[in-house]
């Protein structure tokens, strides 16, 4: 899975009426089903540990077609960052809000990691996506320099690090075309406070730092 190892519950929840709506949970079916469901130009607070990546790839075309605004709310991760608040046109973090990146298919079909073609079919998705949105796709291969090693199946690439995670800066989400609003954490203490207090204890990550010139780490088996 695309995610943090320790991810919600499949259990989700979900509030709100009219056009301003919250949901927390996994990115699966269940959440797929509900972004289909609901009015086009809603607003949502979405909370989220990420989950499957092409089923966020399918959630972030529903975004896209809908026209829905996403507000980033105590934690956004991997698949829920990587595709969901990019899909959104209107992306607010919420003060105080954990959001971070992963490994992904296009990273992995990037550095020829795998000739799986599912993993291909998600690259070439993702791609297109951020090109929709005028975002760079150096915000889906930094995390695979920064976060290694790299196991790949024939499913979908994940990490097997003590690092679990990467979050770029403020200056390089500038560089690279993104334009959230809200709050976005100033340093590396700042972030690391809020995986620690927010969503778990223990959380490594990385912050900030560009890895462009790192090695490619690999290994060849994937944990159970």
């Amino acid at each position: 899975m695309i995610a943090i190892a320790a991810v919600l519950a499949s259990s989700c929840r979900s509030s709100g009426q009219g056009h301003d709506l919250r949901y927390e949970g996994d990115v699966d079916q269940a959440m797929l089903r509900y972004f289909t469901e609901i009015p086009e130009n809603s607003t949502i607070y979405l909370t989220s540990a990420g989950g499957e990546e092409a089923i966020a790839l399918d959630i972030a075309d529903v975004i896209v077609r809908k026209s829905i605004n996403i507000r980033a709310s105590r934690f956004c991760l991997s698949a829920c960052a990587q595709y969901l608040l990019v899909a959104s046109e209107r992306t607010t973090i919420e003060d105080g809000t954990f959001v971070s990146f992963h490994m992904n298919s296009f990273a992995a079909a990037t550095f020829g990691l795998t000739s799986a073609q599912n993993i291909q079919n998600n690259a070439q998705r993702a791609a297109a996506l951020y090109k929709r949105r005028g975002i760079s796709l150096d915000l889906l291969t930094m995390p695979l320099r920064g976060i290694g090693p790299l196991c790949v199946n024939e499913r979908q690439p994940s990490g097997s690090s003590a690092v679990a995670s990467w979050i770029p800066s403020t200056a390089q989400l500038q560089e690279w075309g993104v334009k959230w609003g809200g709050y976005w954490p100033e340093n590396s203490a700042e972030t690391e406070a809020l995986a620690r207090n927010i969503y778990k204890p223990n959380t490594a990550i990385r912050f900030g730092q560009n890895y462009f010139h790192g090695p490619i780490n690999r290994i060849e088996a994937c944990p159970d």
